[in-house]
């Protein structure tokens, strides 16, 4: 994925197309904000709908319109009830807007606004900004997010009540919004591209309500889309998903897009991640966008079978994926099923039987690279975050490059997408 290039020309931006041509957006602009940053034309849509009966409802109702809603508060949202662990993702709203609305938009696994690592953004329509709240704590639990803004964009001063699309995209660990007045094509957005989790990840379910207004917003439809094939996704827990890594662009997973900027890379990750989680990733998300490589690295949270191994291997099989699995690193558990060298015996064992490569991340993180796998590999601590406890659980940016380093030498058909 190339990196965001924001050059100021006349209060103007420029982003980068794939060919290296600049694209000039202004706020008169009506092309794709997406495509002109990331040029992504092969996406897949997730999700599709006009219906209300797709959603989880409170108060919304339908009408000829659409989903309108028909008070105000958290307490009157509606929610699209599907947790996409993928980190490219575009959510697209046409909506119709009063002049007064100030609408809310909450990813979150628990309730609106909290949970693992969530996001909330907003529409203020009477005080003309679009804006992103502040997660608490983005290098340790961020599991809340604050009251206070992080960022917010003006919009056009012409901008009033009627139809938008709103756009709220996940790109790796940038959080993007943006709405354009679909008569104009006018628009505004918002990017946070910080290196942590700044605005949360946008993980969870997606929840919408007006938190002020007298006209009752309308959904005119709302799209998931995702990239279409990708030719690797690195899948797992909150190991994968960089929980407590200083410096995101240092996770396993973005290492290797940076380094393979010609490829479409993926990571699919979610703190507190099982492989029953990874199972039931592949109806709502595998199974429609067809990875071709998956590198999975899980059982920090227990869990792990192999019959539940036997299943994923299944999975990948029907739609013609190649599995990797990862050893577990070297880290600190009192709970058996979760010790590094329970969980990575059970993974040797299965993989040797069914002839399945994987990187040896415990190696990557054990002190003196110890490679027994025993209670004498022990960790080593300067490769772990001390942002949360237990330490010697998540490893910190220094641990995710030795991690990152198995690659070429564990696994060189990934490293160098042998086909």
């Amino acid at each position: 994925m190339e990196k965001i290039i924001e050059l100021k020309q006349n209060n103007e931006r420029i982003y980068p197309l794939s060919n290296s041509q600049g694209v000039l957006l202004s706020n008169t602009s009506s092309i794709s904000l997406y495509d002109s940053i990331y040029s992504l034309k092969d996406m897949v849509s997730l999700f599709s709908s006009k219906a209300l009966d797709d959603f989880v409802n409170t108060t919304w109702i339908q009408t000829e319109d659409g989903i309108q809603a028909t008070g105000i508060g958290a307490d009157n949202y509606i929610k699209l009830d599907k947790d996409y662990f993928c980190d490219i993702k575009h959510t697209r709203l046409k909506l119709r807007i009063g002049s007064d609305n100030k609408l809310i938009f909450a990813f979150s696994t628990e309730n609106i606004g909290s949970g693992v690592v969530p996001s909330k953004f907003y529409i203020d329509m009477q005080n003309k900004k679009i804006g992103m709240y502040k997660l608490k704590d983005p290098l340790g639990y961020a599991n809340y997010v604050l009251s206070e803004v992080w960022g917010e964009s003006d919009m056009p001063l012409d901008f009033a009540a009627g139809e938008y699309i709103f756009e709220i995209i996940k790109s790796s660990y940038k959080s993007i919004i943006r709405l354009t007045n679909y008569l104009t094509g006018k628009s505004c957005e918002l990017i946070c591209d910080d290196t942590i989790w700044s605005v949360g990840a946008q993980n969870g379910p997606l929840y919408i309500y007006l938190g002020n207004g007298a006209e009752m917003p309308v959904i005119k439809s709302l799209d998931v889309l995702t990239l279409y094939n990708p030719d690797i996704v690195f899948v797992g827990d909150s190991i994968t998903e960089g929980f407590c890594v200083e410096d995101l662009r240092y996770r396993v997973g973005e290492l290797f897009r940076i380094e393979h900027p010609n490829h479409k890379v993926m990571i699919s990750a979610r703190g507190g991640c099982t492989i029953a989680a990874i199972l039931s990733r592949f109806e709502d998300e595998f199974n429609i966008y067809k990875p071709k490589k998956m590198v999975v690295n899980i059982g920090a949270n227990g869990g792990n079978t192999k019959g539940g191994f036997d299943s994923l291997k299944q999975k990948c099989d029907d739609i013609g994926c190649t599995l990797y699995l990862c050893y577990n690193v070297c880290y600190t558990s009192t709970v058996e099923e979760r010790k590094h060298q329970y969980v990575n015996n059970m993974i040797e064992e299965w993989s040797v039987l069914n002839h399945i490569e994987g990187a040896r991340f415990d190696i990557a993180t054990a002190a003196n690279n110890n490679p027994v796998n025993d209670e004498s590999q022990l960790p080593n601590e300067d490769l772990f975050s001390r942002n949360t406890q237990p330490y010697n659980l998540h490893p910190n940016k220094a641990g995710q490059i030795e991690m990152y380093k198995r690659l070429p030498i564990d696994l060189p058909d990934v490293h160098y997408l042998i086909a």
